[in-house]
């Protein structure tokens, strides 16, 4: 992945005194369009009406070709501040605030706010790093709301992380691309390295194997046992 793929997280300043910050994300990934053609077949997109669910500043209307109109694309996302830097940048695109509870992104939200309506039902429903933010019954609950949004014939395609997925294993992986970290072995053992550049105490290797037969787990810097 190149460096302009990369997320970009920025703490903007708020208020007159300059003192008082607010936690601010803005995806600096703008390959969601590639991704999804390629899942879904390489569809017809033109004229096709799309939501884009947890999709940020629209990362996926930016990397997309033209024939994927503003005018088309639907992005929720219960984020405020990536939704106002979205709209502007792209001014004909309707970017709606879902004002849902997450403890990172949106604190003083509603838990367990059901997806807002927005009066029309799509062609193609997108879900791109949002149920590795979420627990498996979360994930079950918007899965419902959003397949009753979406047209007799569409499509709804989403990420989702295997714990023990290796690409190293994986003969489709383009591994001239990768880098260094793929060699760490699977998802789950990636993400515990990853943490305990932070969080040194970490018992990697142990945990991985805690974990191995698990049906979902999760990883946080806050709690350090394994579901």
């Amino acid at each position: 992945m190149g460096a302009d793929q990369q997320p970009n997280l920025e703490l903007l300043l708020r208020g007159e005194d300059g003192k008082k910050s607010t936690f601010t994300f803005f995806s600096g990934r703008t390959l969601q369009y590639y991704h999804f053609n390629a899942h879904l077949g390489n569809p017809d997109w033109a004229g096709k009406k799309i939501l884009d669910f947890g999709g940020n500043v629209g990362g996926f209307l930016i990397g997309a070709p033209p024939t994927v109109r503003q005018e088309d694309y639907w992005c929720v996302d219960l984020h405020k501040p990536a939704l106002e830097r979205g709209q502007k940048t792209l001014p004909r695109a309707h970017f709606v605030f879902y004002n849902r509870y997450h403890n990172l992104y949106n604190p003083s939200g509603i838990v367990d706010l059901p997806v807002p309506d927005l009066g029309l039902t799509f062609d193609f429903i997108l879900v791109f790093s949002v149920f590795t933010h979420t627990s498996v019954r979360e994930m079950h609950e918007i899965l419902r709301q959003l397949m009753a949004m979406l047209k007799s014939g569409g499509a709804l395609s989403f990420t989702f992380e295997d714990p023990n997925y290796d690409p190293v294993k994986d003969p489709r992986y383009d591994l001239t691309v990768a880098d260094q970290e793929v060699s760490w072995g699977p998802n789950l053992r990636h993400r515990l390295l990853r943490l305990k550049r932070d969080y040194p105490e970490i018992e990697v290797e142990q945990s991985f194997l805690r974990a191995r037969n698990a049906r979902w787990c999760a990883t946080t810097s806050t709690i350090r046992s394994l579901l």
